[in-house]
């Protein structure tokens, strides 16, 4: 059985070099090349858990820099400008700093305008990186004074490989297919994967338990959703919808399960598609008059993708398609 307390295997096995990092290897090479000569401005594009936070941490320590990381949605103008002045200050003990502004679309037009004029007369010894994990609410301005760099969500086996390698280093014991079904949940996300590596540690980590610590809030609440729909049970699909925690979010996931289950009926090959195998019964059980309702369902998201994003109202926006397709 495998046991550990206290454990946060993200921070434990965060990458320290450029070598241990994973799925950004042209982003690494361009790094490495700037080392002799940093830009005065870099920005950082991609999604959670893609590797944004390791890297500005690595990219600093080869330059010999003090690192300060800024939560942008924390920063009024005034707080920006106090930075700015801060910044001149030479660093003491390394030979350059950077100064990290996460996600820096929360920054205010004001507070942009400052930091953008600072950029135009940076010192030599000082390097701001700008991270986002929304990229089209960055002023096309900012893009024109950085370095732009966009991460790429990680391959699922390059994320198998890194579970594999916490596993063997901590002592975990696993199984390979489950290690599998861990990095396609992921979506991209090593933080993720790493995340939910973490929460089936306690135990064996095995499909069953796979299954049982994580897929209960996961793809057992899209087939859910989606057997309701196929059942006619309005009420269940109010229900369902009733209890999503974040619309957005949950909308873009059950958009991309039922893109999957539609190329699963297909190919019948779950090399194809993220769902875990685990589902096999369920999928392979679906009649043809379920796929032409499937076939409506993923239709229906493909608009509501577009018009419904960013809309506070979303999970009211998707109820009322469903209720269509349903009727």
């Amino acid at each position: 059985m495998s046991w550990r307390i206290n454990m946060n295997l993200n921070e434990e096995y965060r990458p320290k070099t450029f070598d241990e990092v994973v799925g950004q290897d042209s982003i690494i090479d361009a790094l490495r090349h700037d080392v002799k000569d940093p830009k005065p401005a870099y920005l950082f594009c991609g999604g959670s858990g893609e590797g944004k936070t390791s890297i500005q941490r690595i990219f600093a320590r080869e330059l010999n820099a003090e690192i300060y990381e800024i939560d942008s949605g924390m920063c009024s103008a005034e707080d920006v400008e106090k930075i700015l002045a801060d910044s001149k200050v030479r660093p003491l003990t390394k030979d350059r700093k950077v100064i990290v502004w996460e996600e820096c679309h929360l920054l205010s037009q004001i507070a942009i305008s400052k930091l953008l004029l600072h950029i135009e007369k940076v010192p030599s010894y000082l390097v701001f990186i700008l991270c986002t994990t929304e990229v089209d609410k960055v002023p096309r301005t900012i893009f024109n004074r950085c370095k732009v760099y966009e991460f790429k969500p990680i391959d699922s086996g390059a994320i198998q490989n890194r579970l594999r390698f916490i596993c063997d280093r901590g002592g975990f014991k696993y199984d390979e297919k489950a290690l599998g079904v861990v990095s396609k949940m992921a979506r991209g996300s090593m933080r993720q994967a790493v995340a939910y590596l973490e929460q089936c540690s306690y135990r064996d980590i095995t499909l069953a338990n796979i299954k049982e610590t994580l897929m209960a809030d996961t793809y057992d609440n899209y087939f859910n959703m989606l057997f309701h729909v196929l059942d006619k049970d309005i009420v269940s699909v109010i229900s369902d919808i009733q209890s999503i925690v974040n619309a957005q979010t949950y909308i873009e996931q059950f958009f991309s399960f039922i893109l999957d289950v539609n190329i699963y009926v297909l190919t019948k090959d779950f090399e194809m598609v993220d769902i875990p195998e685990a589902y096999k019964e369920e999928l392979d059980g679906l009649t043809d008059a379920d796929v032409t309702i499937i076939k409506k369902i993923r239709d229906m998201m493909v608009d509501l993708q577009y018009y419904g994003r960013n809309n506070p109202i979303v999970d009211k926006l998707l109820l009322a398609e469903l209720t269509k397709i349903i009727n």
